[in-house]
């Protein structure tokens, strides 16, 4: 002889039934529909992060309390600017004249336009640090930097005068080739 024991399919275990049952919610007591809601997105959150929505989740049976929503955030990478978590990377191109003279740029950040001073001798690849123009910080009043990376670039086409002036640099200029080969071959 086997004995089981199970909720009773007809009350659910509340010991009486709905006589009018709800036509909606089938005795259920939720029904199930869209909500829309509004979400403020904290400054500086990063990709993968989750918030907590306090109560805006499944709702619970018997008058409960409705449970928790969780979003996972991404963020949407930029064409131009790349995050390093709260620091901004730019890289910026300038001519070869700037370089080499030096220069005041105009570089675009997250908080407006500001001028950047290229020294004078301005290697390419070099990285200049803009304090405090990156991400604010999740968790305070501080701010990540901007850092640009400048590229050089090299003119594709010359008009003839640029082309002259170009030659007339190139015959005073040391070639820095020749005074490497000098420094590995002794000679």
């Amino acid at each position: 002889m086997f004995q089981t024991t199970g909720t009773c399919s007809e009350c659910g275990g509340e010991g009486k039934t709905i006589e009018n049952m709800c036509s909606v919610c089938n005795g259920k007591g939720t029904v199930k529909k869209k909500k829309t809601l509004e979400i403020k997105i904290p400054a500086g959150i990063e990709n993968g992060s989750r918030l907590r929505l306090q109560s805006e989740g499944d709702a619970a049976p018997k008058d409960g309390i409705p449970g928790d929503l969780y979003l996972e955030v991404y963020v949407k990478e930029h064409k131009y600017f790349k995050r390093r978590e709260y620091d901004i990377i730019l890289e910026v191109p300038i001519t070869y004249t700037q370089a080499v003279l030096g220069d005041k740029i105009e570089v675009p950040t997250l908080h407006g336009k500001t001028i950047l001073k290229i020294p004078s001798g301005t290697q390419p690849g070099t990285i200049f640090k803009m304090r405090d123009k990156g991400i604010k910080h999740l968790h305070g009043h501080f701010y990540g930097d901007q850092l640009v990376k400048i590229n050089i670039e090299v003119p594709k086409k010359l008009s003839g005068k640029h082309k002259k002036l170009v030659k007339e640099l190139s015959s005073v200029e040391d070639k820095p080739q020749q005074s490497f080969l000098k420094k590995i071959l002794g000679k």
